[in-house]
């Protein structure tokens, strides 16, 4: 009986490998023209990713590899992106577009999500998961420059908070405190800038780096990016509202009265 189950489980794991392997290519079309040869195209994670300069290359960009900085660079009238393999974002007119599985190599070729390239290109598209046919339609506008896009006060104060509270957590932890920030900042019972959530001690203090001081630091590299991130749709911690240390996640207020989101780095967020 126990050589049964063990073959039994054998056929089916192969049966699940097999079915793996036949899986069909995704289709990746332009203006519904296939402009993936070599099938490059995958998904991971609900994120199609596909090859960035077969892309680049047909909307009329000209791509170079920068071998010093070990990145892209894409230039066409009105837009700038650059691309690194490894970076969880890709930049565009100076706005960073969130890649959470990040930017990769296969077979040689950048590969970088499709939701971010048509972004910056300003491209429509639509995944047909059934089909498995990603397609992308031209002639939009390229993304909004980071200058007048990005409000400088949100900036100002969302990457200091972001350092304040999380400068030595990895980056999605710098990303969930400002999703935080954003959270409270779009919801009625808070108030409706940045600033004002952050120092808002309606029911108390807030965010203790308002009145330690602290608040005022000015934020390294990656807390300018992670800000800038959330300011562009950037998400990690879904609708949450509240977070704390895990060292104090079973006894502060919230860990008694709201409902958990998870544990992002060093810290708990909470609904």
């Amino acid at each position: 009986m126990r050589k049964m189950s063990l073959i039994l489980a054998v056929l089916l794991l192969t049966l699940v490998l097999t079915g793996m392997a036949q899986r069909p290519a995704i289709e990746l079309r332009l203006d519904g023209r296939l402009i993936d040869s070599e099938s490059l195209a995958y998904e991971e994670n609900g994120e199609v990713y596909i090859p960035a300069r077969e892309l680049c290359e047909r909307l009329g960009a000209k791509v170079s590899w920068n071998r010093d900085e070990k990145q892209a660079s894409v230039t066409l009238p009105g837009l700038e992106l650059t691309a690194k393999p490894g970076d969880r974002y890709i930049v565009a007119n100076g706005r960073y577009l969130f890649c959470p599985d990040g930017v990769k190599l296969k077979r040689n070729r950048l590969m970088a999500p499709a939701s971010a390239l048509a972004k910056a290109f300003g491209a429509g598209l639509d995944y047909d998961a059934a089909t498995r046919v990603l397609s992308l339609t031209s002639g939009g506008l390229v993304i909004e420059s980071a200058e007048t896009y990005y409000d400088k006060d949100d900036l100002y104060w969302l990457s200091r908070i972001i350092e304040a509270e999380s400068g030595v957590e990895p980056l999605d932890g710098k990303i969930a405190v400002g999703n935080v920030v954003l959270n409270r900042r779009d919801r009625d019972e808070f108030p409706d800038t940045v600033k004002g959530v952050i120092f808002d001690r309606r029911c108390g203090i807030q965010f203790s780096p308002a009145y330690s001081g602290s608040i005022y630091n000015t934020p390294r590299k990656e807390s300018v990016i992670a800000a800038k991130l959330c300011l562009d749709g950037a998400n990690v911690a879904g609708e949450s509202l509240y977070f704390t240390p895990i060292r104090r996640a079973q006894t502060c207020w919230a860990a008694r009265n709201r409902p958990v989101f998870g544990q992002i780095g060093k810290q708990m967020f909470f609904l």
